[in-house]
């Protein structure tokens, strides 16, 4: 099993977590700040949180994230 990495990009406030490699055949919007891309077979790879420092609880700050994203990348 792949382990997912998760990118924050602190200046556009966006959370990136990659489930799986694959190309975004189609992309879902779950709410007005989150989006799932799908590949080929239907299968999802991606979710894109949006103004993630808004919509994550209040106890999880930009450092917080960026700690997140030092361990889950592998």
């Amino acid at each position: 099993m792949k382990k997912t990495k998760i990118n924050y990009d602190k200046k556009k406030d966006i959370l990136y977590i990659m489930l799986r490699n694959g190309v975004e055949e189609r992309f879902e919007d779950i709410s007005k700040d989150v989006t799932v891309e799908y590949d080929a077979k239907n299968r999802p790879i991606g979710i894109e949180i949006f103004n993630a420092s808004k919509i994550l609880p209040a106890s999880t700050s930009s450092r917080n994230l960026r700690e997140i994203e030092q361990v889950a990348n592998i």
